[in-house]
């Protein structure tokens, strides 16, 4: 959360400077649009660091060896489960292909910690 912090107060600071030389209403407004998507985007980029130190966790247990293993731990249907592996760079799986491997408390965990699109109710 440091580096976050540093980097906004660093884009402020770039930020106000310009606005200082465009001293017109136009320079204003794209400040304060711009300071509203930072706001907006330091969540996403919060979530992300998250998600990044929690692959990067060891993981233990027993491999999980099957689409239907994976989908079953993560209470989703087999196709849900390999669009989410394909969509997201981050799902916890060693092998990519037809048989995955995957530990069945790095799935849990990401899941927990995965980036849920507005529409999904999942």
């Amino acid at each position: 959360m440091g580096r976050l912090s540093g980097t906004r107060k660093r884009f402020q600071g770039l930020l106000r400077s310009l606005a200082r030389r465009r001293t017109n209403a136009l320079a204003q407004g794209e400040l304060a649009t711009l300071v509203d998507r930072l706001d907006r985007h330091e969540g996403l980029l919060t979530q992300i660091l998250e998600r990044l130190q929690t692959a990067r966790a060891a993981p233990t247990g027993k491999p999980v060896e099957s689409w239907k293993q994976i989908a079953s731990i993560l209470g989703v249907s087999v196709r849900t489960a390999q669009r989410w592996a394909r969509a997201d760079p981050l799902f916890p799986r060693l092998t990519k292909g037809v048989h995955p491997i995957a530990f069945a408390q790095a799935l849990r965990t990401w899941n927990q910690h995965r980036i849920k699109s507005p529409r999904s109710k999942a």
